[in-house]
């Protein structure tokens, strides 16, 4: 089984928001990120590299959805990830590649993480650069999620 490294931050009462990063891997295979994270399980992207060359979104072990992106290593891409309702979207380098709904609505809120995967390769260096998380209002025809009293602190 490869070796992953996680890095979190926010808090486990965000709701609605998006995420904006740049990601650049020099070695190994996935980079990507988890959104809604509670405890330490949520919504994960990975941008998987040489090999592979897709984003895959998944609630555990189970998928919830796969596109076609290039993704060699020593390459910036920017990548936004929205959470909203029940509803998440995936931009990478400006192209909507995912957009699912998670039918089982099992994670209203979260904060979020940063990940790295080993792969067959058994090391990883991944930079992380301009990472910025905004609320998002809700707009018409959102599936609402509980809403948090309070503000957000990015």
């Amino acid at each position: 089984r490869q070796l992953h490294s996680l890095l979190y931050a926010g808090s486990e009462e965000w709701t609605d928001y998006a995420i904006d990063l740049d990601v650049c891997g020099m070695r190994g295979v996935d980079k990507g990120m988890v959104v809604r994270v509670e405890g330490e399980s949520g919504i994960g992207l990975d941008l998987r590299g040489p090999g592979y060359q897709d984003a895959v979104m998944h609630r555990r072990e189970w998928p919830m959805g796969r596109a076609r992106v290039t993704n060699a290593n020593g390459v910036w891409h920017h990548v936004r990830v929205e959470a909203r309702g029940h509803r998440y979207r995936v931009w990478v380098d400006d192209a909507l590649v995912l957009d699912r709904t998670d039918g089982r609505s099992s994670r209203p809120k979260g904060r979020i993480a940063l990940a790295a995967y080993t792969g067959g390769v058994g090391e990883c260096l991944v930079y992380y650069d301009n990472v910025v998380v905004t609320e998002l209002p809700p707009t018409a025809g959102d599936i609402p999620s509980s809403r948090a009293d309070g503000e957000r602190q990015d």
